[in-house]
């Protein structure tokens, strides 16, 4: 069987169990609730101050979140063995593509951030206030979500690691 590399593809089969119904669910009722905010109440009433979004403070706290990603992929390889990986790939093929997405997901949200600050540093584009207020509301929504793919992996790697402890508990007592 040859493995699939296309990380898009991976994210794809996997996209299910990227993060639980009920986060999806919050993630889309705090996009509604900033448009509803944005568009519908007056701002005599509640402002959406959109001026916290400057692009360089955005940027600092992108790349290291992506390099904080990257370190937990390699602390989830410390958790599982090759042995334990070779073992998923040949007998449960969609856990290995799981565990594969968690890291992969998360580092492409936090590359689309990098992306929008970076196309914003570069280009300057003159839209209608509404368009504008919708990009900020855009970009808002994938920071979030970035954020809270990063804390899916923590906490995936800390139930991984009680997990794994625990397997070794049974088995050790198994041998006694």
């Amino acid at each position: 069987m040859k493995p699939e590399k296309n990380p898009i593809k991976i994210i794809w089969l996997t996209k299910k169990t990227l993060l639980p119904a009920s986060v999806w669910a919050i993630w889309g009722i705090a996009i509604f609730l900033l448009t509803v905010l944005t568009f519908a109440v007056p701002d005599n009433i509640v402002k959406v101050n959109f001026s916290i979004l400057d692009t360089k403070k955005f940027l600092t706290i992108s790349i290291p979140a992506l390099v904080f990603v990257l370190s937990m992929y390699s602390f989830g390889r410390e958790i599982y063995s090759e042995k334990d990986l070779a073992f998923f790939y040949s007998n449960k093929l969609m856990i290995y593509y799981g565990y594969l997405s968690d890291y992969l997901f998360s580092a492409a949200n936090w590359c689309m951030v990098i992306a929008f600050c970076v196309f914003k540093l570069i280009f300057i584009i003159n839209l209608p206030h509404w368009q504008l207020e919708m990009a900020r509301i855009v970009f808002l929504s994938q920071f979030l979500l970035a954020v809270i793919t990063t804390l899916s992996i923590v906490v995936k790697n800390m139930n991984r690691i009680s997990n794994k402890v625990a397997i070794n508990a049974i088995k050790r007592e198994g041998e006694e």
